[in-house]
């Protein structure tokens, strides 16, 4: 969070719930860092519920659809 610029790319940060490699916090704090500075449109968090770090919640076709649109969204 030390390095983000307002010139920044979009991101897109998604998290299981249940993840114990990555404490869903720090998802939660990175996107809060982000949107302070190059704008809360430009930043997406989602929360996959119960998911950990990984498994079959990410590969769901309502989830694909939403990474998707989201790099619809920003390669346009």
């Amino acid at each position: 969070m030390n390095y983000i610029t307002a010139d920044d790319a979009p991101f897109f940060i998604e998290n299981g719930t249940a993840d114990c490699n990555i404490p869903p916090v720090q998802n939660k704090n990175l996107a809060e860092a982000l949107s302070a500075v190059i704008g809360a449109d430009k930043v997406t968090h989602v929360s996959l519920e119960g998911a950990g770090h990984g498994g079959s919640q990410f590969e769901t076709a309502e989830n694909l659809a939403q990474v998707i649109a989201f790099l619809d969204q920003v390669l346009k």
